[in-house]
């Protein structure tokens, strides 16, 4: 789906009319979001290939013991975890948008696109605070002298975990209460025609 996502930015943005309608901002935030995480994803799946064939090539199960910090703060962990955290939030301003658009269409159609953009960026920064602070915290352990095996096993602090499943819940049910207005305001609106 990466390069799927990849594309679909890419035609967006290459074609002129296309970057003028208003509805494809967030669809070109969303499909950057997600080219993101497939990255990510697609390193950690590499990393773990070959750290289990160095396991099994050497038979030595004893690795050297590197920071949490040298573990955590790799471009894998940060492209997977931000750009899951990004996603859910496109789909919850895409679900808004929606909304805006079928409800209250004569206020959106006042939106310019440079607004738009604007929320698509919020969107995107948002994600960085909490994981600025996980970051911090995971270097704060390193420094005060923790070890953890190179195969890397480590991941945020205990609270991020807690946090990023109640975010993605919480955010996800707002996603789908938003999308139930749409329908609301499409039959409100049809009734009316």
């Amino acid at each position: 789906m990466m390069p799927l996502n990849a594309l679909l930015a890419l035609t967006i943005l290459c074609d002129s009319n296309l970057r003028r309608r208003k509805e494809l901002v967030f669809i070109v935030a969303l499909a950057f979001a997600d080219v993101l995480f497939g990255l990510g994803t697609l390193l950690t799946g590499c990393f773990r290939i070959h750290a289990s064939n160095m396991l099994a090539d050497g038979g030595n199960t004893t690795l050297p013991m590197v920071s949490p910090w040298s573990c955590y703060f790799t471009l894998r962990n940060m492209l997977t975890i931000y750009g899951m955290e990004v996603s859910i939030l496109m789909l919850t301003a895409i679900s808004l948008e929606r909304l805006m658009a079928v409800a209250w269409f004569q206020k959106y159609a006042n939106i310019g696109i440079r607004k738009l953009v604007a929320w698509a960026i919020a969107v995107f920064t948002f994600p960085l605070i909490p994981l600025s602070y996980a970051s911090y915290q995971v270097y704060i352990a390193s420094v005060q002298g923790a070890l953890t095996s190179a195969t890397c096993g480590i991941g945020p602090p205990d609270w991020y975990g807690l946090f990023h499943n109640w975010f993605s819940g919480t955010v996800g049910i707002v996603s789908v209460v938003l999308y139930g207005g749409v329908l609301l305001a499409y039959r409100k609106a049809k009734k009316l025609l």
